[in-house]
């Protein structure tokens, strides 16, 4: 409606104007709406440019169901108008990647951004980790590969970093290497979060052996760092529950009021 208004009024929407049309497609996950504008675009003379391309290909990272295929095409296409992508391209396909949990095309990225002779920044190695959390069958021996590989290219990895490490191991159910990782995340003097602990305790929910003591101690833990926990934390901590005397256990741990609230909505048995 807005570019139409423009048009009427003799206006010629410039590039800076169309962007920002895409990229409001984008935030919404419009890719279809966004190529129509990339062809308004086109038909108007007006060339695109890379931020058009990054901002088609965030559209479709953000679509409901995103298109892996779609994302490599509309980056051929920006190649085939002589335009070099750049990491913020490169950060929008590995979004992509991650809310997929294609690994294999998240590595292939990678390496082309090698050849490119562009270096992978810490949001990009958190896009990798996403992605192997979100594989079909994720692999924990992964993470410290690809933690090790920051460390030799002296990136530092942030708290997202170790949510999605920790993430991977609660997809995979293993706790101890949950826990290393929390461990790592201290040691390198970063303070883990509410997220930090609900994976962890997501981690004992999908573990062989489910043990209640272990989640007592975590919700012990975040009361010690001062982290209140949340709805989805208390979810998670129930659905660990085998047994009444689990949710007893569980009922010391209250932290508040809040906490108690959130208890009884998910303690079935509390009621």
């Amino acid at each position: 409606k807005i570019l139409e208004s423009m048009k009427a009024r003799g206006l010629k929407p410039g590039l800076m104007t169309l962007n920002c049309a895409i990229n409001a497609c984008a935030k919404s996950g419009d890719v279809a709406a966004a190529e129509r504008f990339l062809q308004e675009m086109e038909q108007m003379g007006v060339e695109p440019d890379v931020v058009t391309f990054n901002t088609l290909i965030d559209a479709c990272a953000k679509a409901e169901q995103p298109n892996m295929n779609h994302v490599l095409i509309t980056l051929e296409l920006m190649k085939t108008r002589g335009l070099k992508p750049n990491l913020k391209t490169f950060g929008c396909a590995m979004n992509a990647c991650a809310r997929l949990g294609d690994v294999a095309a998240a590595e292939k990225l990678m390496q082309e951004m090698g050849q490119m002779g562009l270096e992978p920044d810490v949001v990009t190695y958190n896009f990798l980790i996403d992605a192997c959390a979100k594989a079909a069958r994720p692999d924990v021996n992964q993470i410290p590969k690809i933690l090790e590989l920051m460390k030799t290219r002296g990136l530092k990895p942030n708290l997202k970093t170790f949510n999605c490490a920790i993430n991977v191991c609660a997809k995979s159910g293993d706790v101890v290497a949950a826990k290393r990782l929390l461990q790592e995340t201290e040691q390198m003097g970063l303070e883990p979060d509410v997220v930090t602990f609900n994976t962890l305790i997501d981690a004992c929910a999908k573990a062989e052996r489910t043990d209640v003591n272990q989640v007592s101690k975590i919700l012990e833990l975040m009361k010690t760092r001062g982290l209140k926990p949340n709805e989805v934390t208390m979810k998670l901590a129930f659905s660990v529950c085998r047994s009444e005397k689990d949710r007893v256990l569980l009922r010391r741990y209250s932290q508040s009021r809040q906490a108690n609230a959130t208890n009884a909505k998910y303690d079935k048995d509390a009621l």
